[in-house]
């Protein structure tokens, strides 16, 4: 269990960090009147046009090049993109390595995630304290 939370905690760490990348880009994309699409395609945002003027509208934006920063967005997007693929990658290979059949280590990822803090002890008792807490609960919690 204490390799499982070094693992989470440094994947949540790397995770953090793609999400900065993407949110420096969804940042330089506004500035830039540019859209990301959720395929990760860069996109000049739709003009907001009304009346007769419309269709001369659309067209104008249809011929408007993309800015430069188009390039610089769709770079961090796919920054963000890798760094979180090698986030993953990195955390199924160190769980494949830990001890203990893939069973047993999927059971304790669902163990760590179904345990609520009334499932605890109470923070700061002695060990003593802790021993008779455990002494008090059934055989039932103590096992499941």
């Amino acid at each position: 269990m204490t390799a499982m939370a070094a693992l989470y905690r440094d994947a949540a760490m790397g995770v953090s960090d793609a999400q900065a990348l993407l949110r420096t880009a969804e940042d330089l994309a506004a500035s830039h009147g540019l859209v990301i699409e959720a395929s990760g395609e860069v996109t000049l945002a739709a003009p907001v046009v009304a009346g007769a003027g419309a269709r001369l509208a659309e067209s104008e934006a249809m011929v408007t090049a993309i800015p430069p920063a188009a390039q610089a967005v769709a770079d961090l997007v796919g920054r963000a993109l890798a760094l979180a693929g090698e986030v993953d990658n990195q955390v199924s290979a160190q769980l494949a390595r830990l001890p203990g059949s893939a069973a047993a280590v999927a059971a304790a990822g669902r163990l760590a995630g179904d345990i609520g803090r009334e499932m605890l002890p109470p923070a700061g008792l002695t060990p003593q304290e802790t021993h008779d807490w455990w002494q008090a609960l059934s055989q039932r919690p103590r096992i499941s």
